[in-house]
């Protein structure tokens, strides 16, 4: 089945053999956040609940709590807020196992909070590393980003600062397809993790990222600021245009939702929906739910 959230909902059911495995969007000229979302939370002085980031409490352990990649982009970039008295390290992979190889390890605040380095492969000296006295915290929240891209040129700065405080380029790039988080020596921390946000073009071609699974089906959370028609494409596979299901969002010049198989009119579900979005507000634009149970 699926179920489309806003104010409203609709459904449609997803039959055997199309399996969702992959999301994209795109848009009338609009702006996309991908969140996950506390529907107990309210914007100040609003109505309409407001987003948030991910949230992750590690404990001291050796162990990362892994994430897929889910883009497609040349360069991707991570960016987060942690809690801790030292030690917050941030790993880089091509595999889920804790025990693969290839792998970047970023250590963030490590040698009692007094240094960062970046380390391939488990194995000494480090690629790279740089004295950061203090640079964590573990009575507030410290912002920080890491980027990477298919060269494996691998950046590290502070929220707030475009340049890099660590910087590595690998001769021997692989590809990434995981990240993951941990504390460690004798550290526990709070993580506040960034979700996906970017702008799409009239007419621009679909962006397919790993589609976010929930156990039997599927489940995406989205706001978008757009005037009208906001479609999210559903597909086995970026590269295979059969099967697929198209969500069409505030189309018929934002008068109705529809949900379409295979680009094959007529359409599973059309329902009326007048200005469903918007393209003014900026705070806080509108939450979506997007849903798919497999039966």
């Amino acid at each position: 089945m699926f179920g489309h959230g806003h104010c409203g909902h609709f459904i449609g059911r997803v039959e055997p053999g199309c399996r969702p495995e992959y999301v994209s969007e795109h848009y009338a000229t609009g702006r996309i956040r991908y969140t996950n979302f506390d529907p107990s939370a309210r914007a100040p002085g609003h109505g309409r609940p407001k987003s948030v980031t991910k949230e992750l409490h590690t404990e001291d352990s050796m162990d990362y709590d892994f994430q897929e990649v889910s883009t497609t982009n040349s360069t991707c970039v991570l960016r987060f807020k942690v809690k801790v008295a030292h030690d917050a390290h941030v790993c880089l992979s091509s595999s889920e196992d804790q025990d693969a190889t290839p792998i970047y390890e970023i250590f963030i605040g490590g040698w009692d909070n007094s240094k960062c380095a970046i380390r391939r492969d488990r194995t000494k000296p480090d690629r790279a590393e740089a004295e950061t006295p203090d640079v964590l915290s573990a009575d507030e929240f410290r912002g920080f980003w890491v980027s990477w891209n298919s060269d494996c040129k691998i950046e590290v700065g502070r929220e707030g600062e475009e340049e890099p405080f660590l910087s590595f380029t690998d001769p021997e790039p692989f590809e990434i397809t995981h990240y993951g988080l941990r504390t460690a020596w004798g550290a526990s921390g709070e993580w506040e993790i960034e979700q996906a946000k970017f702008e799409t073009q009239d007419g621009a071609p679909y962006r397919f990222t790993a589609a976010p699974r929930i156990q039997d089906g599927g489940s995406l959370q989205l706001s978008v600021r757009a005037a009208h028609d906001a479609h999210v494409c559903l597909r086995v596979c970026p590269t295979q245009d059969v099967p697929q299901y198209e969500v069409f969002i505030g189309g018929w010049n934002n008068s109705k939702c529809a949900l379409r198989k295979n680009q094959t009119k007529p359409d599973l579900v059309v329902v009326d929906t007048p200005n469903i979005l918007d393209s003014v507000q900026l705070d806080y634009p509108k939450l979506h739910f997007l849903t798919w149970i497999f039966s």
